[in-house]
């Protein structure tokens, strides 16, 4: 009877060991299996935004404006810089010269900086651009926040026809810039 008493101890043991590996193989699997699901939905949630923001970028630049910015305000950590991307379109009937630059004024910065100071601190593509009626073009102005202190600066991103004649209009787009702390 003794004998008898240890074999169910060591059945109940082999059973118990059994069921433990099982539920352990079990549990992995599941794991895995909610790791893998939950890893697409990231994937799928990033790759939703990338073409939610192409599509903007088309709406955008299908606008009637002559120049225009994706973002007419944004926030830069003070020491790094700050891609631009611009928009410049002849909405004009002919082809013309145009040219495009940054105004601000001393009530639109921190009055311990000059307007030249700011100014020097965005690089664009300063020569005319040749624009057939209808016609477009990307450029990207590059704002370097070094020695800028930290406040709001606000510009005017100006476009002027070169070739159109003294009584044109230049077209104007407001831009704000926050410079925050690192």
């Amino acid at each position: 009877m003794y004998k008898q008493n240890k074999r169910g101890a060591i059945e109940l043991s082999m059973t118990t060991i059994v069921v433990v590996v099982i539920g352990i193989t079990i549990l992995t699997l599941g794991l895995r299996w909610v790791y893998n699901i939950f890893s697409g939905f990231g994937e799928q949630q990033q790759q939703l935004e990338r073409l939610t923001q192409d599509e903007i970028r088309n709406i955008f630049r299908r606008t009637d404006e002559a120049i225009s910015s994706l973002q007419s305000s944004f926030s830069v950590e003070q020491g790094k810089s700050y891609n631009l991307e611009i928009y410049i379109r002849n909405i004009k009937s002919e082809p013309h010269k145009f040219r495009y630059y940054f105004e601000t004024s001393q009530d639109s910065i921190p009055s311990t900086i000059t307007p030249a100071t700011v100014l020097g601190k965005i690089k664009w593509y300063r020569e005319e651009i040749s624009l057939q009626s209808g016609e477009g073009r990307k450029d990207i102005a590059v704002f370097d926040t070094r020695a800028l202190p930290l406040d709001t600066y606000i510009f005017q991103i100006v476009l002027e026809c070169i070739d159109c004649g003294p009584t044109e209009t230049p077209q104007v787009s407001p831009i704000v810039m926050q410079v925050s702390p690192k």
